[in-house]
């Protein structure tokens, strides 16, 4: 159970970070804003999460390492090591 916890964590955490760095249009009340040295992500919650999975232009991507398996809905599985070799299929 902790382990599904984790990976959705992960996995959220995850598509916040796709959100920003993608340039999609970025809603405000959307999350809460994360500093990093490297730039800025919004982090959302899962009921942020829930409304955005009924779009289908919105895109899930399980990145976590390692594999514990896919949550239901799971667009693709590319590790968060690899995800710049694999920007075509985003």
């Amino acid at each position: 159970m902790m382990r599904r916890i984790q990976a959705a964590v992960g996995m959220i955490i995850a598509l916040a970070f796709l959100l920003v760095a993608c340039g999609g249009s970025t809603d405000a009340s959307l999350g809460s804003e994360v500093a990093t040295d490297a730039g800025t992500y919004n982090e959302i919650t899962v009921a942020e999460l829930n409304p955005l999975l009924d779009d289908p232009q919105f895109i899930v991507v399980n990145t976590h390492l390692p594999f514990a398996g896919d949550i239901p809905g799971t667009d693709l599985s590319i590790p968060y090591d690899q995800l710049e070799q694999h920007l075509d299929q985003l």
